[in-house]
């Protein structure tokens, strides 16, 4: 049996620092701000957009003298998973174990001794607190505090606070020897708004942190990447592996691994390959596809949805759906439109009446299952539209065509999601639609 050659591409997991692709200038902003007095930044992306890989290069200890240079021997890094905490997890458990490099530290720095111990005796309250980073900002060190997941903070039973937002604020504001690194879902303006019951007239929680959102990548990254598997892959594969999974860092993992798999296997059939990758990607995505989908506004939804079915009657040659009524609202929906093209979910294609096409096409494939499951209900999609919430955001001319545009995709699709996969493979080997 020959021996397989290691596949190059990370799938379910963080990407180690001498993987990651891309990224280099929010790395860069981010080194520069943590080593420039402390400041405090949030890493705003989908999940698993690479936020937690970027967590791990900012602290591995082979990048850390190439981005911080003289600092690096001044700075403690401590990560913390906020999915983790536990429901009886406190402001006091969190920052004893926040602590844990300081007090590694404590060990050989008499002067930071009794601030420490303090903190641990009055089981660190926010006064004590500030008193300890004081003396760290006088003793010239700096402990960076990587909070990933930070949007579950919000629906913690005990740290959901004032009091624990309110001292993370002011001590990562106030004192340069703590620098907070978040990474979170929402943007910055969500979680202030998420939190404004309990700032009330003040400042809001997060005004103080510098953001970086991670969108998807370009396309000469996204060849970067795939050329990891220049051993197999060719032009027209990587040309496929970009049709569906557009930017998106952990969708072109997926389809590129599974592509992979399809060479060492042995199979010679490009389109049984090319078939095999779809097939595989769009299992593999569903659950993250979905998750995307739960968390976006109903207006993400519905101008995702717009774009999504004035895509398919091109992709499959048949004659255009009458979307004008909807595809006229779409102007109205720039930060949406803006927000999808950023994730890489489209891209602009001025041949069609949305302007917009697909270019993750494993995301139509998800939402044309999606809408088919919904249409045996036999409601009409009434139910589907109230879940997503939609309620008051259609009008009736407007529901009653994306009603029948739903249908008529329905009919084209039989198969499903089986079928777009079909139409993407027959792209790639010139066979054109395949029944």
């Amino acid at each position: 049996m020959d021996v397989l050659m290691k596949d190059p591409f990370y799938v379910g997991g963080a990407v180690s620092s001498n993987g990651l692709i891309d990224r280099k200038s929010e790395l860069r902003r981010l080194a520069n701000w943590i080593k420039n007095d402390g400041q405090s930044a949030a890493i705003i992306g989908e999940a698993r957009s690479g936020k937690t890989s970027l967590l791990n290069y900012l602290s591995a200890a082979e990048t850390g003298d190439a981005l911080y240079g003289e600092e690096w021997s001044r700075l403690r890094f401590q990560y913390l998973d906020a999915q983790i905490l536990g429901s009886r997890f406190d402001a006091a458990h969190f920052w004893e174990f926040t602590l844990a490099p300081i007090a590694e530290l404590v060990k050989k720095e008499i002067d930071i001794q009794p601030a420490y111990q303090t903190c641990r005796l009055e089981r660190f309250g926010n006064f004590v607190l500030e008193r300890l980073f004081s003396q760290l900002q006088a003793s010239g060190w700096r402990l960076v505090l990587l909070l990933d997941e930070f949007d579950t903070i919000l629906l913690h039973p005990v740290l959901n606070q004032a009091e624990f937002y309110g001292g993370l604020r002011s001590l990562a504001s106030r004192f340069t020897s703590l620098s907070l690194v978040i990474s979170a879902r929402q943007s910055l303006a969500d979680l202030n708004r998420h939190t404004q019951e309990f700032s009330h007239m003040g400042s809001p929680y997060f005004n103080f942190l510098q953001e970086i959102n991670l969108g998807a990548f370009k396309e000469k990254d996204a060849l970067e990447l795939l050329g990891c598997g220049n051993e197999h892959f060719t032009r027209k594969d990587r040309d496929f592996l970009l049709s569906i999974a557009g930017g998106h860092p952990f969708l072109l993992q997926a389809a590129a691994s599974a592509l992979w798999a399809a060479y060492e296997d042995g199979e010679k059939n490009a389109a049984l390959r090319y078939t095999g990758t779809g097939k595989y990607l769009f299992h593999q995505a569903a659950a993250t596809l979905r998750d995307a989908w739960r968390l976006w506004p109903p207006e993400t939804k519905k101008a995702f949805t717009i774009i999504a079915l004035d895509n398919v009657p091109r992709l499959l040659g048949e004659r255009q759906f009458d979307l004008v009524v909807l595809t006229n609202s779409l102007p109205d929906y720039a930060p949406e439109i803006r927000y999808l093209e950023t994730r890489g979910y489209i891209s602009p294609s001025p041949a069609l009446p949305s302007q917009w096409g697909i270019r993750a096409q494993v995301m139509l494939w998800w939402l044309a299952e999606e809408l088919i499951q919904a249409l045996r209900r036999k409601d009409d999609l009434g139910a589907w539209l109230q879940a997503e919430g939609w309620d008051g955001l259609l009008k009736q001319k407007e529901k009653d065509v994306l009603v029948r545009a739903a249908k008529g995709t329905g009919q084209f699709l039989k198969a499903g999601a089986d079928t777009l996969i079909k139409v993407a493979v027959g792209v790639i080997v010139g066979t054109g639609y395949i029944p």
